[in-house]
């Protein structure tokens, strides 16, 4: 077996892990969990118990779910979409994947250009206040990674709205209510697509 066969294998393992939508959904819990977090720093003024709560509770709270993760979405497959595997997806062909990579990363960078512009324009806006587009950046940039990698159209949509969620929330707001906004975009765009191809892939078991 060459190499490139074992590299073929090894990515349409980690398609078939994405394609059922519950490691979106998942990461989708997260990114609302972070934004719902940097919400309550960025809006509540509170001091006692609340404060150590929200300080360290939570963020507590969220790195446990954040390693524990993996572990939750390969429980719930294994209870609900690995033991009826379905036909897998045809992944979207080379000049559809080229188009698709060129379209969304193109987009990906005007939303951010377009965020920068606006915040420059806007003038003495902290440093903090530029975070929300960076990490809008490099999100969205893990997507077209993903896309290309695992010929998964979707993720190149979630590459785009990584890059316009950065740009608007940027905008809206400033420092840590910015990156909750940011987050809590994504966050509900992430579980959205999640939820959908999940309901997807078990209409498709039960039609079988």
């Amino acid at each position: 077996m060459s190499q490139q066969d074992v590299d073929r294998l090894l990515r349409e393992a980690h398609r078939h892990w994405f394609e059922d939508g519950l490691p979106e959904a998942a990461l989708g819990v997260l990114f609302l969990a972070i934004g719902g977090f940097l919400l309550l720093r960025a809006t509540l003024t509170v001091t006692g118990l609340l404060a150590g709560l929200v300080s360290l509770t939570l963020p507590l709270v969220i790195l446990v779910y954040a390693v524990w993760m993996r572990n939750l979405v390969f429980t719930l497959k294994k209870r609900f979409t690995l033991p009826h595997r379905p036909h897998p997806r045809q992944p979207v062909g080379e000049w559809q994947r080229r188009w698709a990579m060129t379209i969304s990363g193109a987009a990906l960078a005007m939303f951010v250009v377009w965020g920068t512009a606006s915040l420059a324009q806007a003038g003495g806006r902290s440093a903090g206040d530029w975070v929300p587009l960076l990490i809008a950046l490099g999100i969205g940039v893990t997507y077209l990674y993903l896309g290309n990698r695992l010929l998964l159209a979707r993720f190149y949509v979630l590459a785009a709205l990584s890059g316009l969620w950065g740009a608007l929330s940027s905008m809206a707001a400033e420092g840590a209510l910015a990156a909750a906004v940011y987050f809590g975009l994504l966050g509900l765009s992430v579980l959205a697509s999640g939820l959908y191809h999940l309901v997807a892939h078990l209409r498709g078991r039960r039609s079988r």
